[in-house]
């Protein structure tokens, strides 16, 4: 009997990853039928910056027909102004300011506190839930305010004497690592926290590291995903520069007529428990991880990626999920609208579903849709990959 190679027993209930918690705060969708409502609906959130959105008048920094030193050509962004919340719920530091943080940590903190009131915490140690989310390391509205207050005060200072420059906010500041362990706080859990930067791949890595720590039995469970919200003005000014932004102003995956990638911000949480712990806990589970790929594509780049370390990713997935690419009726791709990066995505998928090593369909078995949900909200860089997840697993 011939054994395809990359077909292995299918793992038991202690060697999978439970999704026992959805949370998430993106351009048009505050809650999870909201956003799933969108995605039926066809809605495309995308819209012309105002003043709030950028900091300043954008008509100041936009020049239509392609790129230009420190001029944008498209206005056009997936913006999400859910900038803040209401606290109730968590147990904030006393001296935290939530009105006057990063807008990230809004999102960050409505998106981890709906998926923690899904889960089942009775049987769950507070100090074995972990945090582990992606955010993304580019300046912030908070950064970039501090800045322009610096940068304007200092310009009208008497420099006859020496200057006693004062800090900008510390709220400014408030990213990166500080947004794990101020949701793990607000929470009330004590387990370890952080957060990593991994571009695009941000928050499947910081997922991907969940599940090792969940399978390893370090964790009992681990609040995961990731954020979004850098400076909308330098993001569209960085995108233009890169000839990435969409000039259309709108992104299309894998459309013949895309032309660039839409900026969205916010965020997205999981709340991850190793399947057999979900069971016994009673908890409502929403989708099953299998298994989970990694690779270092080694030729490519940010803008540019290899087919050959995506496949080799695409593989290993499959081969620790026991299952067949051909099987599924939805591939849920990253699809920015770049038209070299969904060249390189489609010439990878099609190069999976025709592995020998994988059982093709059946007779009559239409062949998996291919999706992407950056269509519907705009590509929100380090928590892309977990909008993506929680599009296929709502």
């Amino acid at each position: 009997m011939k054994v395809n190679k990359g077909i292995k027993k299918r793992p038991a209930a202690n060697e999978l990853v439970a999704v026992v918690g959805l949370g998430l705060s993106l351009p048009g969708a505050g809650t999870v039928d909201e956003f799933w409502q969108g995605i039926l609906d066809g809605r495309c959130f995308f819209q012309p910056a105002n003043t709030l959105d950028w900091g300043a008048d954008p008509e100041q920094f936009h020049q239509a027909g392609g790129p230009a030193p420190d001029l944008a050509y498209s206005l056009n962004g997936a913006f999400n102004h859910r900038r803040t919340i209401d606290p109730e719920g968590l147990k904030l530091p006393e001296a935290f300011d939530l009105k006057s943080a990063d807008g990230s940590l809004a999102f960050w903190l409505a998106a981890g506190r709906d998926a923690a009131r899904e889960v089942r915490w009775e049987r769950v140690d507070p100090a074995r839930v972990g945090v582990i989310s992606g955010h993304v390391i580019l300046p912030s509205t908070a950064m970039a305010e501090a800045a322009v207050s610096l940068y304007t005060r200092e310009a009208t200072r008497d420099w006859t004497t020496r200057p006693q420059l004062e800090p900008p906010p510390q709220d400014a500041f408030h990213l990166m690592g500080y947004s794990a362990r101020l949701l793990s706080q607000a929470l009330g859990f004590s387990g370890p926290a952080y957060t990593l930067d991994a571009a695009c791949a941000s928050s499947l890595y910081a997922i991907h590291l969940a599940v090792e720590e969940l399978l390893s039995g370090s964790l009992g469970a681990v609040i995961s995903g990731g954020v979004a919200k850098a400076d909308a003005l330098f993001t569209q000014l960085g995108f233009s520069q890169l000839r990435a932004l969409a000039a259309s102003g709108t992104l299309t995956p894998f459309d013949q007529g895309a032309d660039g990638l839409i900026v969205g911000e916010g965020a997205v949480a999981l709340v991850l428990k190793r399947l057999d712990t979900a069971l016994a806990d009673g908890d409502h589970i929403r989708a099953v991880i299998r298994g989970v790929g990694l690779s270092n594509d080694q030729t490519g780049n940010i803008l540019a990626p290899q087919p050959e370390g995506q496949l080799r990713a695409m593989k290993a997935a499959w081969e620790k999920a026991g299952e067949s690419p051909s099987a599924v009726g939805l591939i849920e791709a990253h699809g920015t609208g770049t038209i070299l990066g969904d060249r390189v995505e489609v010439t990878t998928l099609k190069e999976l579903l025709a592995d020998p090593d994988f059982p093709a369909a059946g007779p009559g078995v239409p062949p998996p849709v291919v999706g992407s949900v950056k269509s519907n909200i705009g590509h929100l860089l380090s928590a892309a990959g977990a909008a993506s997840l929680a599009k296929a697993g709502v």
